[in-house]
């Protein structure tokens, strides 16, 4: 499968009746569909920008560039391009990542600055990661500066990013997984950003964040144990 890679970011969107769609990043940051009933993997025309991360937003795919701008289209056969929010005023980061909250109604951005600066920066120090937290304001196609996320926690992946609302707790951003956290030759595994004080911890000093990962439930278990779909053989 050639558009596999760290990057790659995967999306699924099913309307009613219309056949399931599958969205990813290839390898150049462009949007490739799946469509189900075609079988077939289709870059998605007319979207020169490289992209950074990918989801679906209110039955669409949703792209964002390395300067914010965001774009949605599809799915198949509609491949029209929309312009859903401009650009970030400063520029922004150098990774972005887009989070659906948990009632479909809101989009937000996460904005890295520094990617080498992943680590826990030691006591006295100030250097560590820097991200902001933005929201779509749909109407004005732009994005907001969100400085507290009340109860939601933002799971950011390098596979999937989603929301949650947890009690006693929220104001995050939690890393699910490795796999962009290893820069310069720095492994921070699982962790926490708190976006009150601008420090990333190790995901081991929050307990009762690590209970939302172990023991998984039991539809991920089910989920995990079935075959899984070989589309080497179709590409």
């Amino acid at each position: 499968m050639p558009y596999d890679s760290r990057q790659t970011v995967v999306a699924v969107t099913c309307h009613g009746k219309k056949p399931l769609a599958l969205g990813i990043l290839n390898d150049k940051g462009r949007p490739v569909v799946f469509h189900c009933r075609k079988e077939v993997w289709t870059e998605i025309p007319c979207m020169p920008t490289f992209f950074h991360d990918m989801c679906v937003f209110k039955k669409r795919f949703c792209a964002v560039n390395k300067i914010g701008r965001t774009f949605a289209f599809g799915p198949p056969p509609d491949y029209s391009e929309q312009l859903v929010a401009e650009y970030i005023d400063d520029g922004g980061g150098e990774m972005k990542f887009l989070v659906e909250s948990e009632e479909g109604d809101e989009l937000f951005l996460v904005d890295i600055y520094d990617r080498h600066c992943f680590g826990f920066p030691a006591a006295g120090e100030e250097d560590g990661l820097r991200l902001n937290v933005f929201r779509l304001d749909e109407k004005e196609k732009r994005w907001v500066k969100v400085t507290n996320l009340g109860d939601r926690v933002l799971f950011l992946g390098n596979r999937c990013s989603f929301s949650a609302s947890i009690p006693k707790g929220g104001n995050c951003v939690i890393f699910i997984d490795e796999a962009f956290l290893s820069f310069d030759k720095m492994h921070c595994g699982m962790c926490v950003f708190q976006l009150d004080n601008g420090r990333l911890s190790p995901l081991s000093d929050y307990p009762h964040y690590i209970n939302l990962f172990w023991p998984p439930p039991d539809w991920i278990v089910k989920l995990c144990s079935t075959p899984k779909l070989d589309l080497d053989h179709q590409m």
